[in-house]
Protein backbone atom coordinates (compact mmCIF):
# COMPACT_ATOMS: atom_id res chain seq x y z
CA UNK A 1 0.00 0.00 0.00
CA UNK A 2 1.62 3.31 -1.21
CA UNK A 3 0.38 5.91 1.16
CA UNK A 4 1.60 9.59 0.59
CA UNK A 5 2.72 12.09 3.00
CA UNK A 6 1.33 15.36 3.58
CA UNK A 7 3.91 17.94 2.32
CA UNK A 8 5.71 19.84 4.87
CA UNK A 9 4.25 22.77 4.76
CA UNK A 10 0.99 21.85 5.28
CA UNK A 11 1.79 19.66 8.49
CA UNK A 12 3.35 22.64 10.14
CA UNK A 13 0.67 25.24 8.44
CA UNK A 14 -2.08 23.50 9.95
CA UNK A 15 -1.04 23.63 13.64
CA UNK A 16 -0.08 27.41 13.08
CA UNK A 17 -3.25 28.69 12.20
CA UNK A 18 -5.20 26.98 14.68
CA UNK A 19 -2.86 28.40 17.52
CA UNK A 20 -3.32 32.04 15.92
CA UNK A 21 -6.96 31.53 15.33
CA UNK A 22 -7.64 30.46 19.37
CA UNK A 23 -5.50 33.20 20.41
CA UNK A 24 -6.51 36.34 18.49
CA UNK A 25 -10.43 35.41 18.49
CA UNK A 26 -11.33 39.29 17.92
CA UNK A 27 -9.72 39.42 14.69
CA UNK A 28 -12.20 36.72 13.23
CA UNK A 29 -15.04 38.61 14.28
CA UNK A 30 -13.85 42.34 13.77
CA UNK A 31 -16.09 42.75 10.36
CA UNK A 32 -19.15 42.31 12.83
CA UNK A 33 -18.18 44.12 15.83
CA UNK A 34 -20.58 47.56 16.74
CA UNK A 35 -19.13 50.62 15.92
CA UNK A 36 -19.55 53.36 18.78
CA UNK A 37 -20.73 56.93 18.20
CA UNK A 38 -22.37 55.28 14.72
CA UNK A 39 -25.95 56.47 14.51
CA UNK A 40 -28.49 53.80 14.04
CA UNK A 41 -26.61 50.77 15.65
CA UNK A 42 -29.32 47.60 16.00
CA UNK A 43 -29.36 45.36 18.37
CA UNK A 44 -31.86 42.89 19.12
CA UNK A 45 -32.48 41.37 23.26
CA UNK A 46 -34.78 40.86 26.24
CA UNK A 47 -35.28 44.06 28.34
CA UNK A 48 -35.14 43.46 32.16
CA UNK A 49 -35.46 45.97 34.78
CA UNK A 50 -32.63 46.74 37.34
CA UNK A 51 -32.94 48.66 40.42
CA UNK A 52 -29.38 50.15 41.93
CA UNK A 53 -28.77 52.76 44.27
CA UNK A 54 -28.06 56.39 42.94
CA UNK A 55 -26.25 59.73 44.27
CA UNK A 56 -24.97 60.36 46.63
CA UNK A 57 -23.18 57.61 47.86
CA UNK A 58 -23.82 54.74 44.78
CA UNK A 59 -24.85 52.34 47.47
CA UNK A 60 -22.59 53.21 50.09
CA UNK A 61 -25.22 55.74 51.94
CA UNK A 62 -28.64 53.44 51.32
CA UNK A 63 -30.72 55.39 53.18
CA UNK A 64 -30.01 58.33 51.08
CA UNK A 65 -29.27 57.14 48.20
CA UNK A 66 -31.35 58.20 45.10
CA UNK A 67 -33.37 54.75 43.73
CA UNK A 68 -32.81 54.64 40.05
CA UNK A 69 -34.49 52.25 37.67
CA UNK A 70 -32.24 51.17 34.71
CA UNK A 71 -33.33 49.44 31.61
CA UNK A 72 -30.95 46.78 30.41
CA UNK A 73 -31.32 45.14 27.16
CA UNK A 74 -29.91 41.34 27.55
CA UNK A 75 -28.53 40.71 24.17
CA UNK A 76 -29.35 37.13 22.26
CA UNK A 77 -25.57 36.59 21.76
CA UNK A 78 -22.63 38.03 22.98
CA UNK A 79 -21.46 41.57 20.54
CA UNK A 80 -18.19 43.15 20.46
CA UNK A 81 -17.33 46.60 19.68
CA UNK A 82 -14.02 47.92 18.20
CA UNK A 83 -12.96 51.63 19.01
CA UNK A 84 -11.64 53.98 16.56
CA UNK A 85 -8.97 55.36 16.57
CA UNK A 86 -10.05 58.93 17.20
CA UNK A 87 -11.79 58.22 20.49
CA UNK A 88 -10.42 56.99 23.77
CA UNK A 89 -13.27 54.64 24.06
CA UNK A 90 -11.99 50.43 24.28
CA UNK A 91 -12.93 47.79 22.57
CA UNK A 92 -14.89 45.21 24.31
CA UNK A 93 -15.84 41.43 23.85
CA UNK A 94 -18.10 39.03 24.53
CA UNK A 95 -20.67 41.87 25.85
CA UNK A 96 -24.21 40.31 26.96
CA UNK A 97 -25.69 43.28 28.09
CA UNK A 98 -26.49 47.18 27.00
CA UNK A 99 -28.35 50.06 29.48
CA UNK A 100 -30.70 51.60 27.53
CA UNK A 101 -30.54 55.49 28.08
CA UNK A 102 -33.85 57.19 26.84
CA UNK A 103 -33.18 60.60 25.18
CA UNK A 104 -36.67 63.06 24.50
CA UNK A 105 -39.51 60.74 25.20
CA UNK A 106 -38.49 57.11 24.40
CA UNK A 107 -40.16 54.94 26.73
CA UNK A 108 -37.09 51.96 27.58
CA UNK A 109 -39.16 50.47 29.82
CA UNK A 110 -42.70 50.31 27.87
CA UNK A 111 -41.39 46.02 26.65
CA UNK A 112 -39.86 45.07 30.08
CA UNK A 113 -39.70 41.44 29.71
CA UNK A 114 -40.46 41.37 26.35
CA UNK A 115 -37.83 40.57 23.08
CA UNK A 116 -37.41 43.62 21.51
CA UNK A 117 -35.23 45.38 18.65
CA UNK A 118 -33.53 48.83 19.82
CA UNK A 119 -31.27 51.23 17.70
CA UNK A 120 -29.63 54.16 19.04
CA UNK A 121 -25.75 55.54 19.43
CA UNK A 122 -23.55 53.35 21.11
CA UNK A 123 -21.25 54.31 23.70
CA UNK A 124 -18.79 52.90 25.97
CA UNK A 125 -19.27 53.42 30.36
CA UNK A 126 -17.85 56.54 31.18
CA UNK A 127 -18.07 55.93 35.26
CA UNK A 128 -18.29 53.22 37.81
CA UNK A 129 -21.76 54.06 38.29
CA UNK A 130 -22.52 52.94 35.09
CA UNK A 131 -24.15 49.28 35.48
CA UNK A 132 -22.75 47.71 31.76
CA UNK A 133 -20.01 48.30 29.96
CA UNK A 134 -21.86 49.48 26.87
CA UNK A 135 -24.56 51.70 27.00
CA UNK A 136 -26.94 53.04 24.25
CA UNK A 137 -28.44 56.13 23.45
CA UNK A 138 -32.15 55.39 22.21
CA UNK A 139 -34.23 58.29 21.13
CA UNK A 140 -37.45 55.83 20.16
CA UNK A 141 -38.87 53.30 22.04
CA UNK A 142 -37.62 50.35 21.49
CA UNK A 143 -39.88 48.07 19.07
CA UNK A 144 -41.41 43.94 19.54
CA UNK A 145 -38.82 41.86 17.20
CA UNK A 146 -39.92 39.52 15.36
CA UNK A 147 -40.10 35.92 16.38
Amino acid sequence: MNRRRPAPFLALTAPLVLVLATAFPSASVAAGCLKYGAPGVAVVGTIVVRNVLGAPGFGATPKVDRKERLAILKLESPACVDASADNEERSETEQREITLVPSGNADVFRHEGRRVSASGVLFHSISGHDQTLLLMEVKRTPSLAAP
